[in-house]
């Protein structure tokens, strides 16, 4: 089969489907995040889903580290007291 021959018409695919479904372009918890006024923009909403992300992230790593790897317990220090012979 040859393959050179072969094309695509892009601008028959230019559709998403958010907007076939009838939903908008903004995500749903972006949406929530602005209505409950904790973001005012799209991007800021975007940032701070990162930033949820990035420290959830972070913790898990903190619990697994501190779970799987315990610290070695310290051992208590050996003193050594001269005995006292009369």
């Amino acid at each position: 089969m040859n393959t050179e021959n072969i094309s695509f018409d892009d601008n028959k695919f230019k559709y998403q489907s958010r907007n076939v479904a009838g939903q908008s372009d903004v995500p749903a918890i972006t949406r929530m995040l602005m209505r409950h006024g904790i973001v005012k923009t799209e991007q800021q909403g975007t940032m701070f889903m990162i930033g949820i992300i990035v420290l959830t992230l972070a913790a898990t790593g903190f619990v697994m580290r501190t779970t799987l790897f315990p610290a070695a317990p310290e051992e208590a220090p050996v003193t050594i007291t001269p005995e006292v012979t009369n």
